[in-house]
């Protein structure tokens, strides 16, 4: 059988780590923790952005050539229909 937690001391535990002032040494390496979170998830946004921006001028290029490959035929349709007045 094992032994039930005694939440009551563990309930303590964390309200006296809660209440201690950190050190000084201790709120530089949270800072660094903080600043490596939000660096890391800041060139994780900016990576799957530049990908986005990649792909979305790949469409805008593919559908640029589309529009001129048709002008292009719409010119020599115009060509060929006054051609054959």
């Amino acid at each position: 059988m094992t032994a039930k937690p005694d939440w009551g001391s563990v309930s303590t535990l964390f309200k006296g780590i809660r209440e201690t002032p950190l050190q000084r040494a201790e709120k530089g390496a949270a800072y660094v923790a903080l600043a490596e979170v939000y660096l890391d998830t800041m060139n994780s946004v900016s990576e799957k952005y530049r990908k986005s921006l990649e792909e979305t001028i790949r469409d805008w290029s593919k559908l640029d050539n589309l529009g001129k490959s048709f002008e292009e035929k719409l010119s020599l349709a115009k060509i060929r229909a006054t051609l054959k007045k």
